[in-house]
């Protein structure tokens, strides 16, 4: 993998030493280096973006070097300043060094001196993201396994995660929007063997089609309009671990035999490229859609879709698992921190309703129910009206029926807002829309 690569902000009023710092780090690979003239100017550039290293002049006009590291190390703890000066004594470098400075460098300096403290300064910076990403992990596999339930319905889900997440096939994710998809190929990727590596996810649908075959794969310099560098696709980003494509379906034709090739053959070409690169990937997919009857139709490639479908794990919606929700409710109101608990009625509440959203729409409601309730226990009141009105539903009505209720309540509570109404229901507007017209539901407030 190599060395980690840095970002480097150089903050000087002298042009000279900009200068003399960007030709002695032009030549090093896998170095990015942005100057600022002062140091008000590189505190704007660090609301924009992250460094790893600034290297920061001591005597500036306005800030100083001193004021800037307090100000940086106050906002942004994790770069490493290394102060530069010509005044340098003793006793600003013991100052600067007790306000947080990572080291020292007086006027004039050597290449050999800059060389010393970058190769120290990456291995810190190295360290730093390798600790970041662990401790990532620890909370993406404590969310997913506290995510996915215990209902018998979610037995089969349990049972092919056990059984495929220590092996190297791919998997395709099937579920209708909302379910927990994503938690499903988390699970996978963070009990397997690959989970020191990346977990690198993308929403197929969710990139302009232009755009997606230089998401997966990368570009080349040069090889269109605005690709100023070579940009790393996400193959590459997620190499050794796990690439999980959400919503495949979204995939357009035309790139799907590029995805087959890199699957098969686990070598990628980058967008103006000439030639192939090996990846070792593995491939976790999720659909939404029936991806049997896209193949029928021509619309999805019959060939990449047995590639995908090695094995598949059907994920049950959240209707047909309720016995899971006080445990899905308990997670979410936990992440809130206001130690809230659910009435009895809420809890019954909850159970009756048929979440044509899902775990997501699930969610959505506590937020609301937890924004609305007042002292540390959610009621019944405090739930979205179409939570709340799944009480009064004729206990014969159909699913659809009892979609229709929903879907009118989610509409008439949030003043027709299609955008939001689609949100909790996990679905894009233009399901909505058809569901709308299908139903007889307005889309005016």
């Amino acid at each position: 993998m190599g060395d980690p690569r840095l970002s480097l902000l150089i903050v000087d009023d002298d042009p000279a030493i900009r200068k003399i710092f960007s030709a002695l780090i032009a030549d090093r690979e896998g170095i990015e280096v942005q100057e600022a003239e002062r140091a008000e100017e590189a505190l704007e550039i660090l609301k924009l973006r992250s460094f790893d290293i600034a290297f920061v002049d001591l005597q500036m006009p306005g800030i100083g070097g001193m004021m800037f590291l307090e100000l940086v190390r106050r906002d942004r703890p994790a770069i490493e300043i290394v102060m530069v000066t010509a005044h340098g004594t003793i006793e600003s470098a013991v100052h600067a060094m007790k306000l947080g400075a990572s080291d020292f460098l007086p006027k004039p300096f050597k290449l050999e001196q800059v060389t010393l403290i970058l190769e120290r300064l990456r291995r810190v910076a190295g360290l730093r993201r390798e600790n970041e990403r662990l401790r990532q992990e620890l909370q993406e596999r404590y969310r997913a396994r506290n995510l996915l339930g215990l209902a018998p319905a979610m037995d089969r889900c349990h049972e092919l995660i056990d059984r495929v997440r220590r092996q190297g096939c791919n998997v395709l994710i099937l579920g209708e929007s909302g379910t927990g998809k994503e938690l499903i190929a988390r699970a996978i990727h963070y009990d397997g063997e690959r989970c020191d590596r990346p977990f690198v996810p993308i929403d197929c649908g969710a990139i302009h089609a232009s755009l997606l075959e230089s998401e997966l794969f990368g570009h080349e310099k040069g090889a269109f309009t605005g690709a100023v560098e070579r940009k790393a696709g996400l193959f590459e980003v997620a190499e050794g671990g796990t690439l999980f494509l959400d919503e495949v379906g979204e995939i357009p034709l035309e790139i799907q035999p590029t995805l087959l090739r890199a699957i098969e053959e686990k070598e990628i070409r980058p967008v103006g490229a000439t030639d192939h690169r090996k990846v070792d990937v593995r491939i976790l997919a999720a659909s939404n859609r029936p991806l049997e009857a896209m193949v029928a139709d021509g619309r999805f490639r019959r060939d990449l879709f047995y590639r995908l479908n090695v094995i598949a794990i059907r994920v049950p919606p959240l209707r047909e698992r309720k016995d899971d929700i006080p445990i899905l409710a308990a997670h979410f109101l936990g992440q809130g921190g206001r130690g809230l608990d659910l009435a009895p009625e809420a809890v019954r509440a909850l159970q009756r309703y048929d979440w044509p959203g899902n775990v997501r729409e699930l969610e959505h409601a506590l937020e609301h129910a937890s924004a609305m309730a007042r002292g540390k226990r959610i009621e019944g009141e405090d739930l979205p009206p179409a939570v709340m009105g799944s009480a009064r539903l004729d206990p014969g009505k159909s699913i659809e029926g009892m979609e229709t209720d929903a879907i009118r309540a989610l509409m008439k509570e949030h003043r027709s807002d299609t955008a939001k109404v689609a949100l909790i229901l996990g679905i894009d507007r233009s399901t909505l829309y058809r569901k709308l017209k299908r139903y007889g539901i307005s889309r005016r407030a």
